[in-house]
Parts: structure tokens; sequence; C-alpha cells
């Protein structure tokens, strides 16, 4: 009978714990509004926007500020070159990072993305591996430095309007639209 009941308890705790888990925070942000209000005033440099109207959601990316250029040891023929500002994303449910675009050339035509791992606590990556290959994590000497952005993901739009400056008397702007669909 003793044991009968040590059965149940451990049942019942394992269902409590699972209505206690916590969910992931959301990957995506949604952002829509305009900048600077309606009735606002706004001050901008030259180059600076001085009106911004959106809807768009979007997640925090990171890009590479250094390229990567070298041949990947677990694939014969195979060379990763990746330029600066390579973008790469989190991959859901890893601590990887992955790029977006396809950076690894195979001599037989094939071509993959390349993931990395970032150090704890400095922005940068600091091993990089191919995922399907039978490669482990080559650490990189030097690490790579990365700034995180913003990207937009999905149906979207941003505009802005943005100073140019005053020439002659004339007042220059500048209309430019960034759209997803």
């Amino acid at each position: 009978m003793k044991r009968r009941w040590a059965g149940v308890q451990c049942g019942t705790l394992l269902i409590l714990a699972g209505c206690v888990a916590t969910t992931p925070p959301p990957r995506y942000v949604s952002r829509i509004g305009e900048k600077p209000g309606v009735g606002s005033t706004s001050e901008a440099r030259v180059g600076e926007a001085v009106y911004v109207k959106f809807d768009y959601r979007s997640e925090e990316v990171l890009r590479l500020t250094e390229g990567l250029e070298r041949r990947y040891p677990a694939c014969f023929g195979c060379n990763i070159s990746m330029p600066p500002g390579a973008v790469i994303e989190q991959r859901p449910g890893s601590g990887s990072y992955c790029t977006r675009e396809q950076y690894l050339q195979a001599a037989f035509g094939q071509t993959n993305v390349v993931c990395f791992t970032k150090h704890p606590s400095h922005d940068e990556v600091v091993q990089f591996r191919v995922p399907g290959t039978l490669g482990e994590w080559t650490t990189l000497t030097p690490p790579i430095p990365f700034e995180r952005v913003e990207a937009m993901v999905g149906e979207g739009f941003k505009s802005e309007l943005v100073y140019q400056g005053v020439a002659s008397g004339v007042l220059r702007l500048l209309y430019r639209e960034f759209s997803e669909t």
C-alpha cells in the first residue's frame, strides 16, 4: 500500500509542476505609432528623421561588425565567406544564433547557414558551427564583436521624413519608406 501512495504523490507533484511552468518571453514586439505625436514639435540635425510613422513587428537580432573568411574543416572543399554586417538571429529553443543568409559554400554546390554562440557577458560571438555537418563548435580567435539591432518581421511599414538641411533659402526633406509584404 505504501508504494502505491508514493506513486500517487509523485504523479500529483508532476502535474502541479506542469501547471506552474513559465512561458518564454514573446519573440516579437509590436511597434505602432508616430513620432512626434500630433501637436508636438520636433528638432533634428541634418540626416535625422523629423517625423516617423510605423506599424510593424520587430525582433532583436545581432549584426556582426567584422566578417568571417575561412575554410570549414568539417566539410571537404567548404568555405565560409561572410561580410561585415551579416545578421544573425537566435534559434528558438537554443542558445545559438544563426545567419539568415547561407554563407557556407561547398565545392559540390551546397550552401548552408552558419551558427554562433555568444559570450555570456560581452557583445561578441566566440564559437561557430555549420548545422547538419559532423563538425564540432570551433572557437573564434579573436572573437567577433556584434551590435544589437532591431529588424522588421513579417508585414509592416515604417516611413520617415528626414531633414536634409537648408540651402539657398530652400528647406530640403527626404521621404523614405521601408516595408515588408
